[in-house]
């Protein structure tokens, strides 16, 4: 007690008496995460397995659920806005889950309120509108020319896209070279366009052309695309320096496709 009758003040535990109160940090901050890993972790502990949850499971849960958010409203945005919408709905939300092929196993139980009803056509029931426009190409005397100057260079290379992009390269010794097209429940990739295929794959040899295939009714991409290199060498090494590398934030895994 002080001269004056004043109450003596107690030091705080950890730090000395009137000093400055440590700020405190959340367990998200540490951890990086936007989700909060302490409200995750209350639930934890309330739940039929409390006794057997872990220090690191609240962190662990809250960077997947966090990483799956960002996921589905990256993929509603691009729907929204092939929709023309600025805004995303449930609808938007259903077409990105129903359209990526991982999404959709793990939310394949799922109802998504709002959100409307996809077809689910069987492929054989579709035109062959494909199939029809091979045809007029074929009797068109320019398309056969172009086709005839195409057979000096018949390595070409189809790059779909998946969650994992994946590339083939075709081959044939054929006057026409054939493409393997890919299934209709394929998931589209967005972002990535005839420059940054070419941007990708120049450094690895001369790119006669490139070429993203797109519904002729939609614009959409249908899933892949092509790039067709000067010579057998060249397209060798790209097979080779290819593998594992990321084309806008996604790896690719290359190999041979059969032709025919």
């Amino acid at each position: 007690m002080d001269g004056g009758g004043g109450k003596v003040k107690k030091a705080a535990a950890g730090r000395k008496a009137g000093g400055p109160r440590k700020k405190s940090v959340t367990r998200s901050v540490k951890a990086g995460l936007q989700f909060p890993v302490g409200r995750i972790g209350r639930y934890l502990k309330k739940g039929r397995y409390a006794q057997r949850v872990g220090s690191g499971a609240p962190v662990y849960l809250a960077a997947v659920l966090e990483y799956l958010a960002a996921e589905v409203l990256e993929l509603a945005g691009n729907a929204a806005r092939d929709n023309k919408k600025t805004r995303i709905i449930p609808r938007h939300v259903l077409l990105a889950i129903r359209n990526d092929e991982e999404l959709g196993k793990l939310l394949s139980g799922v109802t998504i309120a709002h959100g409307g009803v996809l077809p689910n056509i069987n492929p054989v029931l579709l035109p062959k509108r494909a199939a029809e426009k091979a045809d007029k190409e074929a009797k068109s005397p320019k398309k056969k020319a172009a086709a005839a100057a195409d057979t000096c260079f018949p390595w070409l290379m189809e790059v779909p896209y998946l969650a994992n992009v994946f590339a083939w390269f075709v081959w044939t010794s054929s006057n026409n070279v054939e493409i393997v097209g890919l299934d209709s429940s394929v998931c589209l990739s967005y972002d990535t366009n005839e420059t940054a295929l070419k941007d990708a794959f120049s450094l690895h040899g001369h790119i006669i052309q490139v070429k993203v295939i797109c519904h002729p009714v939609t614009g959409k991409s249908k899933g892949y695309g092509f790039v067709k290199f000067a010579s057998q060498d060249e397209a060798a090494a790209a097979l080779h320096n290819m593998r594992g590398e990321v084309i806008d934030g996604r790896s690719i895994r290359v190999h041979y496709a059969n032709s025919g």
